[in-house]
């Protein structure tokens, strides 16, 4: 089997932490046996946008790589015709790149056209998407991850353009049960699939430091661990805040202080919040690691003893699994989109099947 996939917006070398998932997701397909390519058109502002399109062959996964430019704010119609306008070029730069590599026939086709085309996100997810899977007769999927796709006016041209899109889809889906229902009324388009949300079997096997899986009451201290952008959405403030509590709760028993350990974020997010944790009484008990290589965030989680990610909104995110599955334990907010499906604990892999919890 080939797949497409058509994500908006992915990992390169300028941004290796955006759309990190995506990138795991093509792998696992890959190591499946399955033959996964990428089209990335990322929907970028008018004077933003450039011509030129990439075609890199990582890890064997073809992935061209481009930008959309669109309306602001949808304001008049046109997105979808620029969306369609790139894809046409992005899809015969990835049928050409397939040509080329080693142990191609180097004419025909059938070798560069996939089975299934699997959109990840709407905008503009949807409109490259259904190109591809127009040109090549492929099946067409989509995979909604943010819970402000439906922040858009309904009767507005972005709107209508992208449903329009995803009527033509064959398989929707999300990886929580509130959210797949906030979209099936937000689009009017039947039900979406709330599905297991996919995490790498690597994550399952990262190494526990010795001491880690404690049993009762033993003087080290408690490990807390935050992993995200540190964007406002992510609430770090609150997470630093409640665990100032917990350390202030341990003292006041005689035990060591509650530690922190935040991943992720740049200078400039993480300044504000190493100045709260001072506030707080416990910048010597905290760190922060800005940003990390994306591989070494599970170590950092299993040497943690629990996960905590209070989202304002969050649509599954993928650490919301990646905790549990090396180890630590799970604490979240379940607001819109975050009741997560398939969750690990005690280092299980994900279920697959049933309702999210």
């Amino acid at each position: 089997m080939h797949v497409v996939l058509t994500p908006s917006w992915y990992p390169d070398r300028h941004r290796p932490h955006n759309g990190s998932f995506f990138r795991d997701q093509a792998r696992m397909l890959q190591r499946g046996g399955i033959r996964v390519g990428v089209i990335a058109l990322e929907p970028v502002s008018l004077w933003q946008a450039r011509r030129e399109l990439t075609a890199d062959v990582e890890d064997g996964i073809v992935v061209v790589r481009g930008t959309v430019p669109i309306v602001p704010k949808g304001a008049l119609p046109g997105d979808r015709i620029s969306a369609r306008a790139v894809a046409a070029r992005a899809v015969r730069l990835y049928e050409e790149t397939i040509r080329s590599l080693p142990g191609s026939s180097g004419n025909g086709g059938g070798q560069a056209a996939p089975d299934v085309v699997h959109a990840h996100s709407v905008f503009t997810g949807i409109h490259v998407g259904r190109y591809a899977a127009e040109h090549w007769g492929a099946g067409l999927a989509i995979t909604e991850h943010r819970p402000s796709s439906t922040d858009r006016s309904v009767y507005g041209w972005r709107y209508r353009a992208l449903r329009r899109d995803l009527k033509r889809a064959g398989g929707r889906a999300v990886v929580s049960t509130p959210f797949a229902e906030a979209l099936r009324d937000y689009w009017r388009l039947g039900a979406w699939t709330s599905i297991a949300l996919p995490v790498n079997d690597e994550v399952f096997d990262v190494p526990r430091p010795a001491d880690q899986d404690r049993r009762g009451e033993t003087g080290r201290p408690l490990t807390v661990c935050h992993v995200s952008h540190l964007g406002r959405n992510k609430r770090p403030e609150e997470t630093i805040r409640a665990v100032a509590r917990l350390a202030r709760a341990d003292l006041a028993a005689g035990r060591e202080p509650t530690r922190l350990l935040l991943v992720g974020g740049e200078s400039h997010e993480i300044e504000p919040l190493r100045e709260l944790a001072r506030a707080e009484g416990i910048e010597q008990t905290s760190t922060f690691t800005g940003r990390v290589p994306h591989d070494e965030v599970a170590g950092l989680m299993a040497a943690s003893d629990v996960f905590v990610l209070a989202s304002e909104v969050e649509a599954g995110g993928t650490v919301l699994a990646r905790g549990p599955g090396a180890g630590a334990g799970l604490r979240r907010h379940a607001h819109l989109g975050g009741t997560l499906h398939g969750r690990a604990r005690d280092r299980r892999r994900p279920a697959h099947g049933g309702p999210a919890r």
